[in-house]
């Protein structure tokens, strides 16, 4: 799915409420939606939202990726912990 033209919080809250009747169904394996998971707050830079546009991109990230409310929340607190990131701290930074 092409989401990139989705740039405003405004416009995903078109968009779901939009396609409200629309079932998505999970495409690729966890990583693929971890990966979008992780692209989709970098790119609305999740931690400065408030609190309700946080909301609206969580509802969000539930209906394109099939993750449960819990599951979501917890993927993004280990996003916010750097822990779902691509290459983790401990890949990056290696002990000397």
């Amino acid at each position: 799915m092409n989401e990139t033209r989705l740039r405003t919080i405004e416009q995903i809250e078109q968009f779901l409420s939009a396609s409200e009747e629309i079932e998505f169904l999970a495409h690729g394996d966890d990583s693929d939606r971890y990966e979008h998971i992780s692209h989709v707050l970098k790119r609305f830079d999740y931690p400065h939202l408030s609190k309700r546009e946080r909301g609206v991109l969580r509802v969000y990230l539930q209906r394109t990726t099939g993750y449960s409310r819990a599951q979501v929340t917890r993927l993004v607190t280990q996003w916010h912990g750097n822990r779902l990131a691509a290459v983790p701290l401990k890949k990056r930074y290696p002990f000397a």
